[in-house]
């Protein structure tokens, strides 16, 4: 794989302050990235491939995806708290971020960084490329949706959407190489339009994969995974209609299936399963070390993540993911540092904490299913959202449910999803307080719905950066 060579000149918006092959204008905030290409010289298209893959390894960053993205979604939520192993997350845990805080800044940093290699993808659409030009518009197209993922990452991080006060948004950065190095944040009504453009664009350009021709394409962004991309957009804007349609879109591929209860707990110690849409790709020289997922969640010398009683208590007996071989505890942490104050960790999800080689499903058609029956609540059809729900409890050996209302779909999002990341989003999107959680005497947040902690501070880097920027309020 081409190594690329990022030079940050204003912290995290890497795109606004890069242009790759051509110098530097001003002093960097942050140490050279080793990995770089001139996009002026990309003349064919296996080598654009060889490109967009390179956005793909940014995607698998701890900063991002790779750990940073989905840890910030539990560990501010009801779900999760930083036990203070390595002193990992606390702040963010705790309440008590900051401006120059380093979880919020890397994934502020590399999430943007991201987008500049797919903005640099993008730029070639029209460039004439020697090779399959059906390939070339798909790849493309993978960018697209990869620019709208990274921007609906950033917006719902950092956006401040759901903080009293506050004027919503987060720049949208298009252009390559970018001409505005210090932008202003786009509204929430500007992001909404260009994700969906974005979106559509992808959708229009990607063909839909040949199921029988192996399962390698849930690897990369795809139809199917652009429309779940525009499926979670249309859900956190409150647009019913379009997260039905996307829903059923993918339903309607029979492309996947949901995994049944005899499958859950293997599931999760394989790749490509049947349930998957789109998962990061990891092998032994990936290797993260003592940054990946796994080890955060689950390590001897780190397991920094710890799961709540709550969590624990939310499942049934006899609901597979909540057996004690999912949600126990770290008995390899225990031994190592049994002065911590709780042990109780996920241990079914992203597993292998000493090589990291398990994949990242990023979306599972279980996800689809959960977006399907919100959308259709919100819609007003209670029965079809009723069936939509309980397809997932007769797969995990759970209660079916008698009615459906936001409760229940809250519910069962956290049940089927939780250690993803989406707890967080998912409470702030239903207008709901963090709940408080009996974590042993640790501080743990519980900020009520609209304060200054349902957005991340946009790093203190950036603002010293960028003056037209702007931070959250209470920052």
């Amino acid at each position: 794989m081409i190594r690329y060579k990022f030079r940050v000149l204003a912290q995290g918006l890497a795109l606004s302050a890069l242009v790759l092959g051509a110098g530097c204008t001003k002093e960097s905030l942050e140490p050279t990235v080793d990995r770089s290409v001139d996009f002026a010289k990309i003349n064919t298209v296996p080598l654009l491939r060889t490109v967009m893959d390179g956005a793909y390894e940014k995607m698998s960053s701890s900063d991002y995806y790779g750990r940073n993205v989905i840890i910030l979604g539990e560990v501010r939520s009801d779900n999760c708290v930083a036990n203070g192993s390595s002193n990992r997350y606390t702040a963010v845990s705790a309440g008590t971020i900051t401006t120059s805080n380093g979880d919020a800044t890397d994934a502020w940093t590399e999430i943007y960084a991201t987008n500049l290699q797919a903005n640099g993808v993008i730029a070639l659409e029209n460039k004439d490329l020697e090779g399959d030009q059906a390939m070339k518009k798909a790849i493309v197209g993978e960018a697209y949706a990869m620019r709208a993922l990274a921007h609906y990452d950033l917006f719902r991080l950092f956006g401040a959407m759901h903080v009293n006060g506050a004027k919503a948004g987060i720049p949208y950065v298009t252009e390559y190489p970018p001409k505005n190095l210090t932008p202003s944040r786009n509204t929430a009504d500007e992001i909404k339009a260009q994700l969906y453009q974005d979106l559509d664009k992808a959708i229009s350009m990607m063909p839909a994969p040949k199921i029988d021709g192996g399962k390698k394409f849930k690897q990369r962004l795809n139809l199917y995974a652009a429309y779940v991309i525009k499926a979670r957009v249309a859900l956190y804007f409150s647009d019913w209609a379009t997260a039905k349609t996307c829903a059923e879109a993918v339903e309607a591929s029979n492309a996947f299936r949901i995994i049944s209860k005899g499958e859950y707990v293997q599931s999760w110690r394989l790749k490509l399963n049947p349930n998957s849409i789109f998962e990061l790709a990891y092998s032994e020289s990936d290797n993260p070390s003592i940054n990946g997922l796994a080890n955060i969640y689950q390590g001897d010398g780190y397991g920094d993540i710890s799961a709540t009683k709550e969590i624990k208590a939310a499942f049934e007996p006899g609901d597979v993911r909540g057996g004690d071989d999912m949600i126990g505890e770290n008995e390899d942490l225990k031994a190592e540092k049994p002065d911590l104050p709780f042990f109780l960790a996920n241990l079914g999800k992203y597993v292998d904490w000493r090589r990291n080689t398990d994949n990242i499903p990023l979306m599972r058609f279980e996800e689809v299913k959960l977006i399907k029956a919100e959308a259709l609540f919100r819609l007003g059809d209670n029965a079809g959202a009723l069936a939509a729900l309980n397809e997932i409890t007769a797969a995990r050996g759970a209660s079916a449910y008698a009615a459906v209302d936001e409760d229940a779909i809250l519910l069962e999002r956290r049940r089927e999803l939780c250690f993803e990341g989406f707890r967080f989003d998912d409470l702030a999107r239903f207008k709901r307080d963090i709940p408080a959680c009996d974590v042993g005497g640790w501080t743990k947040s519980a900020p009520q719905y609209g304060d200054k902690l349902f957005a991340l501070p946009i790093p203190n880097k950036e603002i010293s950066a960028n003056a037209n920027i702007g931070q959250n309020p209470g920052y």
